[in-house]
This record gives C-alpha cells, sequence and structure tokens, in this order.
C-alpha cells in the first residue's frame, strides 16, 4: 500500500525539486504537476533506527501558500491500506510540522483562477 500511495502522488508529475531549508537531514521535496504542487518531507537521521529507539524529529517551516494543508502519513503498519491524514490550519500560508523518518505528504485544495 506504501508504493501505491506514493506512486499516487507522482503520477503525472512534471518536476521534484529538494527545498534547502538549513539542514541536511530534513528532506522536503516539491512535486509540481499540472494538477498544482504538493510536498513530500520527512527527517532523515543519518543512522539506523532499531525498535524501541527513541525517534527523532526535528521542525520544519513551509510556506505552502494555503491557508489550511491536509498532511498525510505514509502507510508503514501491516495490514493499514488507509492512510492517517490530519487537516490543519496555517498562518501567514506556512505550516509549523514536526518531522520524523516516517514521510508525510503535504497538499492542498487547489483553486483556479
Amino acid at each position: 500500500y506504501a508504493l501505491q500511495q506514493l506512486t499516487g502522488y507522482l503520477r503525472g508529475y512534471e518536476s521534484v525539486t529538494r527545498l534547502e531549508l538549513g539542514d541536511e537531514h530534513v528532506r522536503v521535496y516539491e512535486i509540481a504537476g499540472a494538477n498544482g504542487r504538493m510536498w513530500i518531507a520527512w527527517y532523515d537521521p543519518g543512522f539506523l533506527l532499531l525498535p524501541g529507539d527513541t525517534i527523532p524529529e526535528s521542525t520544519v517551516l513551509l510556506d505552502v501558500g494555503s491557508s489550511e494543508i491536509t498532511i498525510e502519513t505514509l502507510i508503514l503498519q501491516s495490514g493499514q491500506s488507509v492512510p492517517s491524514r490530519e487537516v490543519l490550519q496555517t498562518q501567514d500560508a506556512a505550516a509549523l510540522l514536526s518531522l520524523t523518518p516516517t514521510p508525510i505528504f503535504i497538499s492542498f485544495e487547489q483553486t483556479s483562477d
């Protein structure tokens, strides 16, 4: 299901750009396509995490250009076929995100002018 989830977001993409946010361990990629843009983000600690290890995290302020975003977590658990989603309000079109090694997909409702 995780691969289906990822390919669903990448379908029809035109470009993928890594955003430089001042921390080499923060991975934020902007995906642009005909339907607009979205992001995939996670924190890469640079070392292997084993069961029972403390999950490292970092925060990042991401300018999304929208008043509301949807955060969807990558499906990782066996038997899970539906991702968890959360709608967040932004402040001044920017979102303060907590990143862990589990990738998240960040999207918003695209409006046409």
